[in-house]
């Protein structure tokens, strides 16, 4: 009788690896607090949508909004919405890292006539970093790149 060999397919070996690959992808994907698909500019969206949500119902409302920073929960509030800041992402404003703050930080204040009030912040996440300004006369979000030296 002879000795039989006991080899793999290619098909075998190919599903055996989308099948490792597929688990290292959840495994990743759920010890990290961020997700995975996450961006700098998909939160900067963020917060220039949900202050111009603000913005109407500061109109519709006739009152004052606010958009403000808590660093111990690490949400940035927007009436009821609420942006959460991954841990190792840098909110600077006026030449300080707020993020590293014990005390909430009123960052932007929206009026009922439209206008804004508030400061140039950047988001800075790694090697990237967007600026975000509120335009005093529109109450409107502008987000540039900045470049990193």
């Amino acid at each position: 009788m002879a000795a039989r060999k006991h080899n793999f397919t290619l098909l075998e070996l190919i599903v055996t690896v989308m099948i490792m690959a597929l688990l290292i992808g959840v495994a990743v994907s759920s010890l990290s607090r961020t997700p995975v698909f996450m961006s700098l500019r998909q939160i900067a969206g963020d917060v220039k949508l949900a202050c111009a949500s603000m913005r109407q119902t500061a109109s519709f409302q006739n009152k004052t909004m606010t958009v403000s920073f808590d660093p111990e929960s690490r949400l940035l509030t927007a009436e009821d919405t609420a942006i959460e800041i991954p841990e190792d992402m840098q909110i600077v404003l006026a030449g300080t890292d707020i993020t590293r703050e014990t005390e909430k930080r009123e960052l932007f204040r929206l009026f009922p006539d439209g206008s804004g009030e508030g400061q140039e912040i950047e988001l800075a996440w790694g090697e990237d970093k967007l600026v975000l300004t509120l335009s005093p006369l529109t109450g409107r979000i502008l987000i540039r790149n900045e470049q990193t030296n």
